[in-house]
């Protein structure tokens, strides 16, 4: 699950610093209404254990602090679900960068709408292969949790990067492209563990009050 919407989002500004990442307070009560759809899925699936995972991050570790007291789960604060912090645009909004670097902002706004891979945009690269492998790590990790369902409370970078992690694994998503993967706020995506053991993507990007029918609906195809 991607966290709720902040004021850093609200802003348009990219990962760096913390200031002003406070939750809006409609998205609190967003979260609270997106912690009922999780009920709902759980039900219809028959989940009775939840473990709820978030960065430390306020953004993250406030939403996730929302869902596993309405849903009474454990939750976890894990500094490796950060973002991705680039040195070129840490902190800055978009605005700004229009100002201080067009090439760059007009690369951004090129990847944002699907067509181009942020490897080409400036030295980001150089930041994200190293990201890249920590995401690795922790879908490794994740693998060895002993909960039926584990609700990560991630990032926009993070939850792209485990998406093109697996899709490089499963679908023939290539190895020298990374692309834009549309997340909204609170939208939810699902990695399945194989009977192999290993990581499959069922659905992405799905709305909390899509959740127990489109969701729902999307993991069952897979047992068809």
């Amino acid at each position: 699950m991607r966290h709720a919407e902040s004021s850093k989002n609200i802003e348009d500004r990219f990962a760096g610093v913390e200031e002003g990442d406070a939750l809006t307070h409609q998205s609190w009560s967003e979260t609270a209404a997106a912690a009922e759809h999780v009920r709902d899925f759980m039900t219809r699936l028959q989940i009775q254990e939840l473990l709820v995972l978030s960065s430390d991050s306020p953004r993250s570790m406030h939403s996730g602090e929302v869902l596993s007291s309405i849903l009474q789960a454990e939750h976890r604060i894990d500094s490796q679900l950060r973002s991705v912090v680039n040195p070129e645009t840490a902190g800055v909004s978009y605005s700004e960068l229009v100002a201080k670097d067009p090439l760059m902002a007009q690369q951004w706004n090129l990847y944002r709408g699907g067509v181009f891979n942020s490897y080409a945009i400036g030295d980001i690269a150089r930041n994200t292969r190293p990201y890249e492998r920590v995401v690795r790590e922790k879908l490794v990790a994740l693998k060895r949790l002993d909960v039926e369902l584990a609700l990560v409370v991630g990032h926009r970078s993070f939850i792209t990067s485990s998406l093109i992690n697996v899709a490089r694994a499963r679908l023939g998503y290539p190895a020298g492209f990374f692309g834009f993967v549309p997340l909204g706020h609170l939208s939810l995506c699902a990695l399945r563990k194989t009977r192999q053991g290993d990581w499959t993507i069922s659905f992405v990007n799905v709305a909390p009050s899509d959740l127990s029918t489109l969701g729902v609906a999307l993991l069952r195809a897979e047992e068809q």
